[in-house]
């Protein structure tokens, strides 16, 4: 799976922390993700790098389960929390 993070715009839309380990979160552009290529965020917390090959991750929250068109949607899902 390709993926880039991009944290170069300033109109991105903004997010809320993680509602699992309350860190930061961003965009990321899944390429050639599952079921189609687009926007997901993922907490600060995806992996840790321990020197091996199998990157372990560290949250619940890691990434949202949807790849969406744009930014804005996938704001949209990301920051949606079931009980507001």
């Amino acid at each position: 799976m390709t993926e880039t993070n991009d944290r170069s715009s300033e109109l991105d839309p903004q997010l809320r922390r993680c509602p699992f380990c309350g860190l930061s979160a961003d965009f990321t552009l899944v390429e050639d993700g599952y079921p189609a290529a687009g926007w997901t965020v993922e907490c600060e917390q995806v992996y840790t790098d321990d020197g091996g090959s199998v990157p372990r991750i560290q949250c619940f929250g890691y990434r949202s389960q949807h790849a969406w068109p744009t930014k804005a949607q996938a704001a949209v899902a990301w920051n949606k929390r079931a009980f507001e």
